[in-house]
């Protein structure tokens, strides 16, 4: 009896701290979760702040190719060259790296392009010329 008194203590230990190991390794894993998934916003902004600034530059360039302005490249490429590097390093983990390799061919072939059939590819129409006419 005496053996059997002093083993029970131990077990009462066991089955104390048994549950609470059980709680520590579920929390364990929700934070671990919760990281990943955090990690994978903070990716998804980095990616979505540089192709920002893809957007400003098309936008700058569009405005400069309506009004008759030559296009400054060097805002697009350096955009264009930024994006491209976070894509290389994010792209396959956000599952964007098709879709911004078909927008910079997009791109390239409206920097490419003349002037004038850039600004039919702008607006979806035919420019048409100015011909001696004056605004009143």
């Amino acid at each position: 009896m005496a053996a059997f008194s002093r083993s029970l203590p131990p077990f009462f230990a066991v089955l104390l701290l048994a549950p609470i190991a059980v709680l520590l390794l579920q929390a364990r894993s929700t934070v671990d979760e919760d990281l990943v998934l955090v990690r994978g916003e903070r990716h998804g902004v980095e990616y979505l702040q540089a192709l920002n600034q893809v957007t400003v530059a098309l936008v700058d360039a569009q405005s400069a190719v309506v009004t008759g302005k030559p296009v400054p490249a060097g805002p697009l490429d350096e955009a264009a060259a930024a994006m491209t590097a976070i894509d290389a390093r994010l792209g396959t983990e956000l599952l964007a790296q098709d879709r911004w390799g078909g927008l910079q061919a997009k791109i390239g072939t409206l920097v490419r392009q003349r002037p004038a059939s850039a600004q039919e590819a702008v607006l979806g129409r035919r420019v048409p010329g100015r011909r001696g006419r004056s605004r009143a």
